[in-house]
């Protein structure tokens, strides 16, 4: 199976659901991890260019620990747009290009403009990507995927239809968040591992990841898709 994971920031997913996408791998799939925003904060010249260059390498070190392929959108922060033609475009070629079987993504319902706005896009770009009279660079998918959101931050306005146990790759997602040394200080990072513990404690196992499920016509299975 193959696994796309949009976040909007280059230390999303590993905070949101680093330890699944570790687990993913872990059990012989294929996984690709892109941030849509470079981390440049919003900055402009030589400081936005800086920034971005570091956090990129901080999130290909850390899709590396996961054993992930590491890709970006390059937007900027703070400027991704749900109704960005342009934008929606380059989430259409990326899930071409890509070709999963199950998407991971932000929640509407989380606190960050550039998390809100890019749910949007990953709908909508997902939706055009299965459409074969549109013309891209790759061929179209061949059905609409499952969509999954991840943890909101603080688990605010989020209740999960499905727990993944990641007890096994706990430490492989500590590793990952460690890399966003720019970005993540210790204290926040064991609030991400208190989360895991919290979602854990719902489901019977150490740690675990909580994520609510796209109930959409043509993205609904009768199977589980996520590990």
């Amino acid at each position: 199976m193959r696994v796309l994971a949009i976040g909007a920031h280059p230390d999303d997913l590993e905070c949101h659901c680093g330890g699944t996408l570790a687990r993913y791998v872990a059990e012989g799939h294929e996984v690709v991890m892109c941030h849509a925003s470079a981390g440049d904060h919003g900055a402009e010249g030589a400081l936005g260019a800086r920034l971005a260059a570091m956090r990129t390498e901080e999130a290909r070190k850390a899709a590396a620990l996961a054993g992930a392929e590491h890709v970006t959108l390059g937007l900027s922060d703070g400027g991704i747009r749900g109704e960005d033609a342009e934008q929606r475009r380059a989430v259409e070629e990326l899930a071409r290009e890509a070709a999963p079987d199950v998407v991971i993504t932000h929640s509407a319902a989380d606190y960050h403009p550039d998390h809100r706005e890019l749910h949007r896009l990953v709908i909508d770009g997902v939706h055009l990507a299965a459409n074969p009279r549109r013309p891209t660079s790759g061929p179209a998918l061949p059905q609409h995927v499952p969509i999954y959101f991840m943890e909101t931050d603080a688990s605010l306005r989020f209740q999960p239809t499905e727990w993944v146990d990641v007890t096994s790759t706990i430490e492989v997602k500590r590793r990952m968040a460690e890399c966003h040394a720019s970005e993540l200080d210790a204290e926040y990072i064991e609030q991400v591992l208190a989360r895991s513990a919290y979602r854990g404690f719902q489901c019977g196992v150490r740690f675990a990841e909580g994520f609510e499920a796209f109930p959409v016509w043509l993205r609904v299975r009768p199977y589980r898709v996520l590990p």
